[in-house]
């Protein structure tokens, strides 16, 4: 008998939402099956919601309930994707009862009506984090296997034999916090056996392995990230009336685990203070409320109803236009989808392809879209200094220009930060951003006191008047040349001490505050 959960069928399904228990288990064996409607809660469990939202505009705003039932009753034939994590070829080619499946939407049905009960591997991370070549150079007996015959060979033999799947995977594996986060687990008595519960059945179960391990979740549309080790369990259980119950941190973790892609709660201080700006302490003695949760929902309400005006107020004039040079990369899709995403709509932005036609259907009015013939050298593709000079003469009847490349991404408050360095000092010229790179190493760092080649990026904004008196160079590292330009005529310069642009679209936020630093 398949799994069957009563709440997630009736969910899913519109035509049974009258039915009860028993009516709906009798609706699902008599047509259901046959139908290959869903009732397992599973594939709730493992689907890639954060994933789906990030890739699909239409469900943006969705909660994770109600983008899994936009996927199941859309999404699977349109060919989206349920988990980036599921590879159809990967799973039939596993598995040779089911060699025969022959598209995404027969390998996705197998997978919610047999494979999932079957607790059958689907998870591509299980073969990306395989060491094929540590593991047919150790043991002789394989060694010309190929790689997916090799991990068959693992799952089948080498896991009873004690064999290596990743010796760095099993270093970085916590047996002890394993075992001790889930209560399930208790029967297990060592890290080889944790660990391979961990290959078999943690991955496809998002489980968690190690405590600085970082977990998704998004609030107001934004994706952010926190560990286990940086869960504030103090906050979430005090700031939340309804879990002052919760005792232990564990307890609150797994709550918030249970329930954060439905509820948006925040669940660390920091980052509730550096979203919201929110000052709970003053709002509480202006207001007489009895706690920091009542205070900020008072003050959310409030805000709710100035927003419009606010609108209204701030789109008179254009803040900021953003000159983006491409030469037509896939990438330009999160770019624009990140300004897109941008809490501050005052701004505008000029793209410019370089050489190549607009292959974007881009339908937005806040975009203006230029084309440009290659001038570079032997036919190539104009330098971005050149294309930015372009871009200037595009620009009207705006306070600030600001650069992004077209692989890059801006965080969503971008805007907001750039007016905060403004009100902390007038009058400053040239607003530099900390901007993230390589695994999320930092340009400038805390130790850079100036402006220094190969030591920053193009993550900066400029009033716009700079730009009928300095152009960019045509060279390798126009962007400190032009900063450098900029310090020589003695424009005034801030190194913000916020991360605010993400080189090759960096997954998650940077809340960590840097020293303020003028030039």
């Amino acid at each position: 008998m398949h799994t069957f959960n009563y709440e997630f069928y009736i969910f899913l399904y519109d035509d049974i939402q009258n039915l009860n228990k028993d009516q709906a288990l009798k609706h699902y064996i008599d047509h259901g099956m046959n139908e290959n409607r869903i009732a397992n809660k599973k594939i709730y469990d493992y689907f890639d919601y954060y994933h789906y939202i990030n890739t699909y505009d239409d469900v943006k705003h969705l909660n994770k309930k109600d983008a899994l039932k936009h996927y199941i009753c859309h999404g699977i034939y349109e060919d989206r994707i349920y988990n980036k994590n599921f590879n159809w070829n990967f799973y039939i080619n596993l598995y040779e009862d089911i060699k025969h499946l022959s598209d995404q939407k027969s390998a996705l049905l197998h997978l919610f009506t047999h494979g999932l009960e079957e607790k059958r591997i689907y998870n591509k991370k299980i073969y990306d984090h395989f060491d094929y070549n540590t593991y047919i150079l150790t043991y002789r007996d394989i060694k010309d296997l190929n790689k997916m015959d090799a991990l068959k060979h693992y799952l089948k033999y080498g896991i009873h034999e004690n064999r290596i799947y990743n010796q760095e995977y099993y270093d970085l594996f916590d047996y002890n916090f394993y075992i001790f986060l889930y209560n399930d687990l208790n029967n297990i008595t060592n890290k080889y056996e944790a660990f391979i519960h961990y290959i078999l059945y943690g991955i496809n179960e998002n489980r968690i392995y190690n405590k600085d391990e970082n977990i998704y979740y998004k609030i107001d549309n934004v994706i952010l990230s926190v560990s286990y080790e940086n869960f504030d369990n103090h906050f979430y259980t005090h700031f939340y009336e309804d879990l002052n119950i919760i005792k232990t941190k564990k307890d609150a973790f797994l709550h918030w685990m249970n329930n954060k892609d439905n509820e948006e709660r925040f669940c660390n201080e920091t980052i509730f203070n550096e979203i919201t700006k929110f000052d709970c302490s003053f709002y509480l003695k202006l207001y007489n409320h009895v706690t920091k949760e009542k205070a900020y929902n008072h003050w959310i309400d409030i805000k709710n109803n100035m927003n419009d005006m606010n609108d209204m107020n701030d789109m008179n004039d254009t803040f900021i236009t953003f000159i983006i040079p491409t030469i037509g990369r896939n990438t330009l899709i999160n770019t624009i989808n990140s300004l897109n995403n941008l809490i501050n709509k005052n701004w505008k932005a000029i793209i410019i392809f370089d050489g190549v036609k607009n292959n974007y259907n881009i339908n937005n009015d806040k975009i203006t879209i230029v084309e440009i013939d290659k001038k570079g050298e032997q036919g190539k593709n104009n330098k971005a200094g050149y294309v930015r000079n372009i871009g200037f003469n595009y620009v009207t009847n705006s306070e600030w220009i600001g650069f992004v490349d077209d692989d890059d991404v801006l965080s969503n408050n971008y805007i907001c930060k750039l007016k905060e360095e403004i009100e902390l000092n007038e009058k400053i010229d040239v607003c530099l951003f900390r901007m993230a790179y390589e695994n999320n190493k930092i340009l400038p760092n805390n130790y850079d006191k100036n402006i220094s080649k190969c030591r920053v990026g193009i993550s900066f904004a400029i009033k716009s008047y700079i730009s009928k008196n300095v152009l960019f160079s045509n060279n390798q590292f126009e962007d400190y040349y032009y900063l450098k330009e900029l310090e020589y005529k003695n424009y005034k310069i801030v190194i913000s001490p916020y991360v605010c642009y993400y080189v090759n679209t960096t997954k998650y936020e940077i809340y960590e505050k840097f020293n303020r630093i003028y030039i």
